[in-house]
């Protein structure tokens, strides 16, 4: 169904689906059909970042808990975590513990300045200079209701004609 949406643009075919989830398995098939892996690598990013913030959220809430009183369910949740809370030497732990739950931050700051870097990438254009460049490379306009699929085409004639070295546009 969704090569039959791509092909001829009726979204109509969806029936009631979820539009969002069906577009996002249309521009992942796409990027995987086209080789372009720019949005499987967004999307990894995006759950990494959301477990990370996840992570540091729970493990800051418990740990600023266990700095107001000593609690066992909460020791025992940090320690399941990797924070090891040592009741004999409480207050050195919990130090610890902070430090390495901020760690997590540098880890969400490293994610979110990566993702940016895609999301700001100077390869982001508008879709009327898309159409631009596309007619200008191909010789004849473009008309702005084109398929996927069949834009995708078009890339393939205009790479074949840059290796063949006919376009001598640019």
């Amino acid at each position: 169904m969704y090569v039959e949406i791509v092909n001829t643009g009726k979204y109509t075919l969806l029936n009631g689906l979820d539009y969002a989830e069906v577009w996002e398995d249309i521009v992942k098939k796409n990027g995987e059909a086209t080789g372009n892996k720019s949005y499987g690598q967004f999307l990894d990013l995006s759950i990494k970042k959301l477990k990370y913030l996840n992570e540091y959220s729970i493990v800051r809430a418990l740990l600023v808990k266990l700095t107001i009183r000593e609690d066992a369910d909460d020791i025992r949740e940090l320690n399941k975590r990797g924070y090891k809370i040592d009741v004999t030497d409480y207050k050195q732990t919990i130090e610890n513990a902070f430090r390495k739950c901020n760690n997590l931050s540098t880890k969400i700051g490293t994610t979110v300045a990566t993702l940016n870097k895609l999301t700001d990438s100077k390869d982001n254009i508008s879709f009327d200079t898309l159409l631009a460049e596309l007619s200008s490379s191909l010789g004849f306009v473009v008309n702005e209701d084109i398929t996927l699929a069949r834009y995708n085409e078009y890339n393939k004639v205009i790479l074949k004609k840059k290796s063949n070295g006919r376009d001598n546009r640019r």
